[in-house]
């Protein structure tokens, strides 16, 4: 690629991916108060999140008893946030549409120690954090502890069998909360980030059909995401989960990526956010010269051409486009798989002819 067209194409695509807006307009402004009993004082930061960017949306002052005063005159945009401590050690926090309410913790127990008034959605963020927190090493151990079993002995069964307890007690716990605040951001969020179950489905010889397991698992992978919600974006969760989606659950061909981008952006059509993200975002990655992937460009031709196109870029002017789809155009022509141009030169005899017309091996 030339170095004009990598330099603007790159301008476009990542330029799409910075927030905009950054603040919401609401009734209220923000008052979060903040205590750390045990922390040093000093400067804390309040990091947002932007479709996979960190950036920082405000900070304050912490004093010699750990309190500090998140407050300015517009509204937090709403997300998950972490606020960064001065002893280099952070917690989460949920911000939606209340923007005042409390936190108490201290430090050595930031999420089993804290105390929430006035935010039901940080409530049941902590209340969440600590039953994890509670039982994730335990799962930690037995899945360890399976890895280094031999299938089917009694230890690995024994193992298994708690191991599918902890797992039973998470979603029983998860489902709780769920079903009691279905309206809840904290629910939206949670339930955004499951992943779906894996499915037991078998040939017809009796063995497992694994590849039809992870057909299943990747149709499935987005069935708990409200793309109607674009507070989500401001999560780790959509990142996370597209990162996972096209890069492990997608073999790395461009065919099978072309398929899945496919499967996954016709689903957010009508969700501008989404759309928007998702297809600069996979266009990016399979930028040519910054992939490693054999004819990547197949990839990004595939979502300029189909996408990135002037009736759906609506964040993009008019020449934007017009320099991507030109790029695209002159690269589609030389695709791995694909006829090159035909060149046409004069030979002795005065004529013009084809290089396909050319049976010698050499000229």
């Amino acid at each position: 690629m030339r170095p004009f067209y990598l330099l603007f194409t790159i301008l476009i695509l990542a330029g799409n991916l910075l927030p905009g807006a950054l603040f919401g307009q609401g009734q209220k402004s923000p008052h979060i108060s903040i205590q750390v009993v045990g922390m040093q004082p000093g400067k804390a930061y309040l990091i947002g999140l932007f479709e996979g960017q960190q950036f920082r949306a405000d900070s304050a002052r912490a004093d010699a008893e750990g309190r500090m005063l998140f407050q300015r005159d517009e509204p937090y945009e709403a997300g998950l946030y972490y606020v960064w401590l001065p002893d280099k050690m952070a917690i989460q926090i949920l911000i939606d549409k209340d923007q005042e309410f409390v936190l108490k913790s201290r430090t050595g127990a930031l999420a089993s120690a804290m105390e929430v008034e006035g935010s039901l959605e940080n409530e049941l963020l902590y209340r969440n954090l600590k039953f994890e927190e509670q039982y994730s090493a335990e799962a930690m151990e037995l899945s360890e502890r399976l890895q280094k079993l031999a299938p089917e002995t009694p230890e690995y069964l024994e193992a298994k069998a708690k191991l599918d307890d902890w797992v039973a007690r998470r979603r029983a716990h998860l489902e709780e909360l769920f079903t009691q605040y279905p309206n809840a951001f904290f629910t939206k969020y949670k339930k955004a980030g499951q992943n779906p179950d894996v499915r037991e489905v078998f040939k017809e010889d009796g063995a497992l059909d694994t590849a039809l397991q992870v057909y299943y698992y990747r149709r499935d992978f987005w069935q708990d995401v409200d793309f109607s919600d674009p507070r989500l974006l401001r999560t780790p969760v959509i990142t996370n989960k597209l990162q996972r989606y096209v890069k492990e659950l997608t073999i790395q061909h461009p065919d099978s990526i072309n398929a899945a981008a496919k499967f996954l952006v016709d689903q957010v059509l009508d969700y501008p956010e989404y759309y928007k993200y998702f297809v600069n975002w996979i266009a990016l990655q399979y930028q040519p010269t910054k992939s490693t992937l054999m004819d990547s460009e197949a990839v990004f031709v595939f979502m300029v051409q189909n996408y990135f196109t002037r009736e759906r870029a609506f964040w993009s002017d008019s020449l934007q486009t017009w320099a991507i789809q030109k790029r695209a155009e002159e690269m589609a022509a030389s695709l791995v798989g694909k006829q090159a141009p035909d060149v046409r030169a004069q030979g002795p005899d005065g004529k013009y002819h084809s290089i396909y017309e050319i049976e010698a091996p050499y000229i």
